[in-house]
């Protein structure tokens, strides 16, 4: 819990009903704040928002606990985490990584965005508990095949560690992380 009070005043200031409150208001963001054909997640809630990889992974994570928790029943959360896995599996890519910005509703890259590998990782990670928390379905299939094609090596540009990102007009950016 956090702390408040100031040196040598160690007083909670967060209760139970108070973490649970936030908890779910965190999974109730990434299950209604998305495009309802593709599921993508929008990126904040400002009007024209785009999506991101970064809010995909999250959510991917998040599903599970809400079926744990008796948010949405199994089925629901099942039918959300392959709507999205479907979706991702429609847009655009490069190497099998995602542009850190998404159109919600056709995965086009916006902004001029850099495809991001930290973006495609945390999505790729909440693509990974999806997969095992639905083992033996489709989402486990979709889940994996989406791992499966980023291709590491080239993100590493010849060089001994990740770059930071890569934009279509200008290469390699950011140097090595």
């Amino acid at each position: 819990a956090a702390l408040a009070g100031g040196p040598g005043k160690a007083t909670p200031r967060s209760s139970d009903e108070e973490l649970d409150r936030l908890q779910r208001a965190a999974f109730a963001y990434l299950w209604e704040q998305r495009d309802s054909r593709s599921g993508l997640v929008y990126n904040t809630t400002e009007p024209r928002a785009p999506a991101s990889p970064t809010a995909a992974g999250v959510a991917l994570t998040a599903i599970p606990i809400g079926i744990e928790r008796g948010w949405v029943n199994r089925e629901e959360g099942y039918q959300r985490a392959v709507m999205l896995l479907r979706s991702l599996h429609k847009i655009e890519h490069v190497h099998g990584f995602f542009y850190h910005f998404l159109d919600p509703a056709s995965g086009v890259r916006t902004w001029q965005s850099e495809v991001s590998c930290i973006d495609s990782a945390v999505l790729f990670a909440g693509a990974m508990v999806a997969a095992q928390y639905f083992a033996g379905t489709e989402v486990d299939r979709l889940a994996n095949q989406l791992i499966d094609r980023a291709e590491w090596p080239w993100f590493l540009n010849g060089e001994d560690t990740l770059q930071w990102g890569w934009k279509p007009e200008a290469g390699f950016e950011g140097g090595p992380m």
